[in-house]
Order: C-alpha cells, then structure tokens, then sequence
C-alpha cells in the first residue's frame, strides 16, 4: 500500500511540473493517470481487490462522490437552471436519459443473462451517464458549436444526480436478490430521496444565503469562503445519512441551490469573484480526480486479469459507448432548436468519468455476488478506458485537423 502511495505522489508531482508540455502532445490527466495506475497495477492488483472491498474504500468513494456532484450542480453556466436551450436540455434529461438506461437494460439482460436485471440497472446507472472529466478539453473546444457545449455540459452537470436515487434503489434490490431483504425497497428508496431534498434544499439556501450575507458584511475573508463551500458537501452528506437520507441526491440538490441563492445575493464588489469562492473546492476536486484515475488503472489491469471479461462484456461496453447512448438523444432532440449536424455531435460527444468509477466501486462493494461485482466493475473499466481512448485523446485529435469554423462559435 506503501509503495503505491508513493508511485503516486512522484507521478502526480511529475505530471504537474510539466502538465502543459504533456497536452501539448494530448496526454492529459486521465490518460496519463490511468496509464501510470496500470503500469502500478501489474505489481499490485492481486492485494487490490482486498482494499477495495474494505469498508474505508466505500466510504471515501461515497464522500468523493457527494462533493463531485456538488460540484456538478453548481457548475451551472450563465446562471440558469437549464442553461439557455431549455428545450434541448429538458429532452436531454427527461427523455434521453431514461431511454438510454431503458436501452442499456435491455441490451445488458440479452449480453449479459447470467447477471440479475437488478444488477444489469446497477450497471446501466453506472455507464451510461456522461461525464466529463475524461475530456474535459471538448468543453473549451471552439471548434464544436457554443451551444452543443453547453447543452452536454449541463447535461453532464445534472444527469449523475438524477440517476443517483436509481442506482441507489437498484443496490437496494440487488441486495434483495440477492440477501433476501425483507422490507419493500421501493418504500426505502422514496424515503430516502424525499429526505434527500429536504436535507440539500434546505442547507445549500441556508448556507448559500449566509455566505452572501457574511461577505456583505465582511465577517468572512475569501479564504473561509472557499473553505466553507469545499466543507459544505461532505456536511450535507454526512447529515442526509444519519437521517436515512440519499447522500447523493442531498449534495447534488445541495449544490444546485446554493449556486443559485449564492449567485443571486453575494455581493458583486467583494475582494473574491464567485470562481475565487469555488477554487478551493475545484482545486480538491482536481486532487480527487488525479488519484481517482490512478486507482481507476489499477481498477483496470484487475478486472483484465479477473476472467470476467469475455466477448459479451466487451460488446455491451461497445454498445454503451454508442448507440446506447447516441440513438436516444437523436430520438430525443428531434424537432429540437439544434441543427441535425448539432444532434449528432451531441449524440456522439458523451465521454464517461470519475462518477462512473465511483458507481463501480461502490457496485463492486456491495453486491453480493462475486460474479455480479466482478463484471460491473470490469464493464465500468472497459466504458470509462475507452471513453479516455475515444473522447479524452483521439475525438480532440480529430478536432484539431479539422478547419476551424466560425459560424455559431464562441
């Protein structure tokens, strides 16, 4: 354990002396951390899987998750719930989102039978949401259109937090599958969201409002600021579980309203701009990210050497990667303010990331049957390795040949 913890503080250390010579040639973060997390993982995997089974693995993985979702929600741009296309986004994620988890279970129960569909939904909720922390270099490119930016920027902002409950749920009733719970699942699962919204409305309008308040009257220098909303995450996590609560739902709702209450009431000639409140907390999260991708090439060297990987793993990770998801949101933005060349991009571009692993290790955790845990591991690993390939190196490769285009840009 030792050893890999100082593989990665060289590797972290020698990545940030030189992270600009590194993209230059597009070896970004993830590509680089994962692929140093494997070279690792040849010499380790065989006590990996025992560390990620401890009980300190889920927990870290739970707080890692609650504070990137936090930060998801609050990354809204413009100041606007839904961005400036309402109608795109609103189809993205009322109507793309569950037809591409229907989608996913469906191919997952024909590719994958000798798997619960409860645990094929835990698989679903796991890889088919985007994320872009894979690529996140596609968001600043200006070679795609501003507003196929913005739309899958916000969509990945909001997509983890809505499927949290379902993935939480379908936990619940692997688990009852599996251990023969006997209370009604669907009653817990209700229950626990409910109190979930209480708990992160409440905190992130309170805080949100206190915060600006503080600043107005110059009770809070910038650095408590930031230090404040980095706490503010893990607090309302740790609150929305003791009360029976989803943690996740609690920071993801958490976050969406305190940016806004925030943004509406801090004062706009304080010593800190709104990015100097949150750069603490981006920063963490940055850290975060940087082991979390070291672990993931790790992650990635065990399940290769697990034997749950076959041609069905491999196709369903395929599949995931494109028409899972490309095939709804076309559906779905049909009649839409975008240009067809602008609904394909939004199809096509739908990179996966650290929430993706997160779900993986907790799915790994807790399911009960090794065959079950094994195989949702080893397809998160598959979707998440080649959505680096695919998104975070190859699709700016790509970009950057391409003739820049004016039109719509910006």
């Amino acid at each position: 354990m030792q050893g890999s913890l100082i593989a990665l503080g060289v590797i972290a250390l020698a990545w940030c002396l030189c992270s600009t010579l590194l993209e230059r040639v597009y070896l970004r973060t993830p590509l680089v951390m994962t692929g140093a997390g494997m070279v690792v993982g040849l010499f380790t995997h065989g006590r990996l899987a025992d560390v990620l089974e401890s009980g300190l693995t889920t927990t870290v993985a739970e707080i890692v998750l609650a504070v990137l979702l936090f930060v998801d929600a609050t990354e809204v741009r413009r100041g606007r719930l839904l961005g400036s296309d309402l109608g795109a986004v609103t189809r993205l994620l009322a109507l793309a989102l569950p037809v591409s988890i229907a989608a996913g279970l469906a191919v997952g129960v024909g590719l994958l039978p000798y798997l619960s569909w409860a645990a094929v939904l835990v698989l679903a909720c796991a890889v088919v949401p985007i994320d872009f922390a894979s690529a996140e270099t596609l968001l600043r490119d200006r070679r795609l259109p501003r507003n196929v930016r913005e739309v899958v920027n916000i969509e990945g902002g909001y997509n983890d937090g809505i499927v949290s409950p379902v993935f939480a749920y379908a936990l619940l009733l692997a688990g009852t599958v599996g251990g023969g719970h006997e209370e009604g699942p669907a009653v817990g699962a209700v229950q626990a969201v409910v109190i979930a919204v209480l708990v992160g409305s409440s905190a992130g309008t309170a805080t949100g409002w206190l915060l600006a308040r503080a600043q107005q009257l110059g009770w809070t220098s910038p650095q408590s600021s930031t230090i404040a909303i980095l706490v503010l995450p893990v607090l309302v996590y740790a609150v929305a579980v003791v009360a029976s609560g989803n943690g996740f739902v609690a920071a993801f709702v958490c976050g969406v309203t305190f940016r806004q209450v925030h943004r509406r009431h801090r004062p706009h000639d304080s010593r800190a701009s709104a990015a100097d409140d949150h750069r603490l907390l981006d920063d963490v999260t940055s850290l975060l990210s940087i082991a979390m991708w070291f672990v993931f090439g790790n992650v990635v060297v065990l399940v290769l050497t697990s034997g749950y990987v076959d041609l069905p793993v491999i196709v369903f990770s395929l599949a995931v990667l494109t028409v899972v998801r490309a095939a709804p949101v076309l559906i779905a933005l049909v009649g839409s303010s975008l240009s067809p060349r602008e609904r394909l991009m939004v199809g096509v571009i739908g990179p996966r990331g650290t929430t993706s692993i997160v779900f993986g290790l907790l799915a790994f955790n807790q399911l009960a049957d090794p065959t079950e845990a094994y195989t949702v591991l080893g397809v998160t690993a598959l979707v998440v390795f080649g959505s680096v390939l695919l998104h975070g190196l190859a699709m700016p490769i790509v970009l950057e040949r391409r003739p820049r285009r004016t039109t719509g840009v910006a």
